[in-house]
């Protein structure tokens, strides 16, 4: 903690900075301050810390752009523009901060550092990647991208590179961990975190990084959600919301399902945001993340930040259901996109909200049987101590184990909802 508090400190003394090579001082310092809280475990320390960092990332000065400096694997057709829009993704391996497998350094010094040992992803974060170039590929003829300067020769190299070292890697992909003869319940979650670290784990050398070095972790490319003049974002009746309303304060524990949440312009926006958007930079056991945090009720950092829907969705919430919502700020936002062949949900946590608001976006249909008899969310109905820590709540095996025995002693009772797209569930979280 004092080294996250000493680096903040001297990273706002150059907050403001008039040009690069000082806006490169900042950025170095904030980089150290988000890692020393994550070193640290706190989440609170990491969001504000990357806040700040990616509000400042995208103030450096637009003569700080480039072109063509990076390597495309030798395809010599050109690279994605960049304006220092390559943050580090902070918690490739969950909550844990192995020294050894950062890659995700901007900086020379860091640079210079991690070169020797390697930059650490996720087997699946770079299959993602590839399936999502391949998606933009079938964008370039309609325009949607020549305001982020992608070409159809960028795209396809760039998807050659991933192909290639996709290819080199070991096929062999590992799983979440099932129960050992004679282990105890404890012990297994213990040993599933620790080895959730590993899942679909792959350590890059410096020439492999290479190869996609001018995509990985960069905002290439962000997809104009904004919905049309007069458009809502909205589609449920008004009547439907009420209902989700009346049965949310009446209801123990707190839930309301509303069905056809969104209007039909506003799911499409947010599904291309999802397929189109390269803000996927935190690489989970199973699926990806990216976030949005809000600082004084606007959004000010985070690569979610970009989704114009954020607050459009909110303001028109608040007014249909205001019982659920009250005067509770919106403090953060995320979204998850899950791995179709690896099957891992997220574990058993507990989100220090008053209300937590979940929307689904994936079409029924892309759903297998399993995924349709098996997706959805739990709702359990026993709540954390108020004197746990918000590691307690969300992180850690040995955590995870301590929040199973508080379930256990209720019977695991839970409200358990099924997947559906355009489907809000919204319940009390603390």
């Amino acid at each position: 903690r004092r080294q996250a508090a000493f680096a903040c400190e001297a990273a706002a003394a150059a907050i403001d900075a008039p040009n690069a090579s000082a806006a490169d001082g900042w950025i170095e310092a904030q980089q150290l301050a988000i890692l020393a809280w994550q070193a640290a475990g706190e989440l609170e320390g990491i969001l504000r810390a990357r806040a700040a960092y990616t509000a400042v990332v995208h103030r450096v000065p637009p003569h700080d752009c480039r072109g063509g400096s990076d390597s495309t694997g030798g395809s010599g057709v050109g690279t994605v523009p960049v304006c220092r829009s390559e943050a580090i993704g902070l918690t490739d391996f969950g909550q844990a901060w192995t020294p050894g497998l950062i890659g995700h350094e901007t900086t020379a010094r860091a640079k210079g550092a991690a070169a020797a040992r390697g930059f650490a992803t996720r087997r699946h974060r770079l299959r993602h990647d590839a399936e999502q170039l391949e998606y933009l590929l079938g964008a370039v003829g309609n325009g949607s991208l020549r305001q982020s300067g992608l070409t159809e020769a960028m795209l396809r190299a760039t998807l050659h590179s991933h192909e290639r070292l996709l290819d080199a890697l070991p096929r062999e992909e590992a799983t979440a961990p099932r129960a050992r003869a004679g282990e105890s319940l404890d012990e297994w979650l213990s040993r599933r975190q620790a080895e959730a670290h590993t899942i679909g784990a792959v350590v890059l050398s410096p020439a492999q990084f290479g190869e996609i070095k001018h995509w990985h972790n960069r905002l290439a490319h962000v997809h104009d959600a904004q919905l049309p003049p007069g458009e809502t974002v909205l589609g449920a009746t008004s009547r439907a919301l009420a209902e989700a309303q009346a049965t949310y304060g009446s209801a123990s524990p707190s839930v309301a399902v509303v069905d056809g949440l969104l209007s039909a312009a506003a799911l499409e926006a947010a599904l291309e945001f999802a397929m189109r958007s390269t803000v996927w930079w935190d690489s989970k056991a199973g699926y990806l993340g990216t976030y949005a945090r809000a600082e004084g009720g606007t959004f000010s950092g985070g690569e979610l930040a970009h989704f114009q829907l954020i607050e459009p969705t909110v303001a028109e919430l608040r007014r249909a259901m205001p019982r659920v919502l009250c005067s509770h700020r919106l403090t953060a936002t995320w979204m998850y996109k899950y791995d179709d062949e690896m099957q891992a949900g997220i574990n058993i946590h507990a989100d220090e909200a008053a209300v937590n608001l979940n929307i689904w976006l994936t079409p029924d249909e892309a759903l297998s049987a399993a995924d349709s008899a098996e997706g959805g969310l739990v709702v359990y109905t026993e709540k954390p101590p108020a004197s746990w820590t918000g590691a307690q709540r969300n992180h850690g095996g040995d955590n995870e184990a301590a929040r199973r025995r508080l379930l256990e002693e209720s019977g695991f009772r839970n409200v358990t909802v099924p997947y559906r797209q355009n489907r809000l569930l919204g319940f009390e979280a603390d």
